[in-house]
């Protein structure tokens, strides 16, 4: 199975919608407002490519595979209870040191 590769056009049209946290050449990253608008109306019984589409994100350059795919987890994260955040990554399992909190704060 192929990924779609976007060009840097359709990255700058991409990034240009205020619902678009990051764009890269490979992935897509959508606000947590975002996430929170899809939940509401999917679950009020919108089609969730119509929620993409009514909030001016751009579908045909994003791509229906990835919006499939991304509605796909959001509904996965959703049934299973679990809150929708643009946040990604491992969560820290322990303490930060006075050193890092140092360093994040500037």
């Amino acid at each position: 199975m192929s990924r779609k590769s976007y060009s840097p056009e359709e990255i700058s049209l991409i990034s240009s919608c205020p619902y678009v946290k990051s764009a890269t050449p490979k992935t897509v990253r959508y606000t947590a407002e975002f996430m929170g608008i899809f939940r509401e109306e999917t679950l009020a019984g919108k089609y969730g490519g119509d929620v993409f589409r009514d909030h001016g994100l751009p579908i045909d350059a994003i791509g229906w595979q990835s919006i499939r795919q991304t509605m796909k987890n959001w509904n996965l994260k959703i049934s299973r209870g679990q809150v929708l955040t643009d946040k990604t990554g491992r969560p820290r399992t322990r303490d930060l040191t006075q050193e890092e909190i140092i360093v994040s704060s500037n």
